[in-house]
């Protein structure tokens, strides 16, 4: 599922970079919604089911949507301060990064570090976590297509078995019909 192999990115990044916070957002542009699908909060990964908000909280879809890298190498002094950037101070971060994780050049969701000392990411742990989203974004298009796959499965399934009820349901109407019908002709002629 999208969400296990969230927690595996997780688990890879805190081996190629340890930092005290990290997480895997999915983004839904048209709903205008985010849900933490992974997070991994000093050393320790959160299990839980995906957290849904609103991108209006934080007021960046259209950055978000943009696709690029945002960093932030000492959050007490933002460029602009803004509802993401506060989280970030309130969860005791000094520095963050986001990395998009892109499909088919759209993005579906991002990968973001945090770490509770300023200028904590260089430009090579940048470049390492680019190289992860880039495989994580991957992995995720395809999860997401599975379901999709295995839902219409499931759907033409459903669809097929209604359509077989159907049928024998008419064959039985039909049946009677006959059954009916061929009953008071031989009746009629009986009679007759």
């Amino acid at each position: 599922s999208s969400q296990n192999i969230a927690r595996a990115a997780m688990r890879h990044v805190a081996q190629l970079k340890p930092c005290p916070w990290a997480t895997v957002v999915m983004y839904d542009f048209e709903a205008n919604a985010a849900d933490i699908v992974a997070a991994r909060v000093q050393g320790q990964s959160w299990n839980g089911p995906p957290v849904h908000f609103s991108l209006d909280a934080y007021g960046l879809a259209d950055e978000i949507r943009a696709g690029t890298v945002r960093i932030e190498n000492d959050t007490g002094h933002g460029s602009a301060p803004s509802a993401l950037l506060a989280f970030v101070q309130a969860q005791g971060l000094r520095s963050y990064v986001g990395v998009p994780l892109l499909s088919h050049g759209e993005v579906i969701g991002s990968l973001n570090l945090g770490a509770d000392r300023v200028g904590a990411f260089a430009d090579e742990d940048v470049e390492i976590a680019r190289e992860v989203a880039d495989v994580v974004a991957v992995a995720m298009q395809r999860a997401r297509l599975f379901e999709r796959v295995r839902a219409s499965g499931e759907q033409l399934q459903t669809l097929s078995r209604r359509l077989l009820e159907t049928q024998e349901a008419e064959r039985r109407h039909i049946a009677r019909e006959l059954h009916d019908e061929i009953g008071q002709a031989l009746t009629a002629v009986k009679i007759n």
